[in-house]
């Protein structure tokens, strides 16, 4: 609850009718001051209706909707406005439609399910997009990591004659795979910062495939940029370590 009460036992059939809205009906319709204590009249209603509260904004029927404007009326004071029952329980549906039997064997059940299946139906399209957008994603991070360790290390592994002519001339081994190791590394961030500033600017462009995370999402950004360093490190070190460990004369004559 944004502002105000909710409903209770007063706002009976007697009493004034009373409603509460969401902040978007609040916005749209009271811009300038406070929606609470305001009136408003149904084509349908005979009598004003007082708004006690509101509510905080949330999508009704689909995640990717925007809200719109929503009065909440008490049954007690609109019965014929029912169309939907919620109820809080550990029943099944079949319960539940049993129960109402039992108390209006008349009255029509189009349909009785849980909040979790209504959910999972609402959300169907959004997790086989989530599902293929993981597959292609993965994928796209492996082909990357798969053609960055390929082009290091066919990259490194050329460098044999020149890391035995480092060594011949008294440079570490440890050095060497430094040398080497800062070369690559400072390769793939120049590589990781286009990349990312690629992402900013067409972030936009996929936000709307997206739930609650933003086209340049810094978790995300973060952990794919650490791990094709990983990948590059990996791919810079191993070639340049084994060429450490030959023979200087071995490695000069390398091609």
């Amino acid at each position: 609850m944004r502002a105000g009460r909710v409903f209770g036992l007063e706002d009976s059939l007697a009493a004034p009718k009373t409603a509460i809205v969401n902040e978007v009906f609040a916005r749209k319709f009271f811009p300038e001051t406070s929606a609470l204590g305001r009136r408003f009249r149904f084509p349908s209603a005979n009598a004003e209706t007082t708004i006690v509260g509101v509510v905080r904004d949330f999508t009704y029927n689909r995640i990717r909707e925007n809200t719109p404007p929503l009065v909440f009326l008490p049954y007690t004071q609109f019965p014929s406005f029912l169309g939907n029952l919620a109820v809080h329980t550990s029943q099944s549906p079949a319960a539940i439609r049993q129960a109402i039997k039992e108390v209006s064997p008349a009255l029509p059940i189009l349909s009785a399910t849980t909040l979790d299946d209504l959910v999972d139906r609402t959300l169907t399209t959004e997790e086989l997009v989530a599902r293929l957008a993981t597959f292609f994603g993965l994928l796209a991070i492996c082909l990357a990591a798969i053609g960055i360790y390929g082009v290091l290390s066919y990259a490194v592994a050329g460098r044999t004659a020149e890391v035995g002519i480092r060594l011949a001339l008294g440079a570490r081994p440890a050095q060497v795979r430094w040398t080497i190791l800062r070369e690559v590394l400072l390769l793939v961030g120049m590589g990781i910062v286009v990349g990312i500033a690629a992402v900013v600017a067409g972030g936009r462009l996929v936000e709307n495939l997206l739930f609650g995370l933003k086209g340049a999402d810094p978790v995300t950004l973060i952990g794919a940029s650490l791990l094709l360093v990983g990948v590059a490190a990996a791919a810079a070190y191993w070639p340049a370590h084994r060429a450490s460990r030959i023979d200087p004369l071995v490695a000069l004559r390398y091609e």
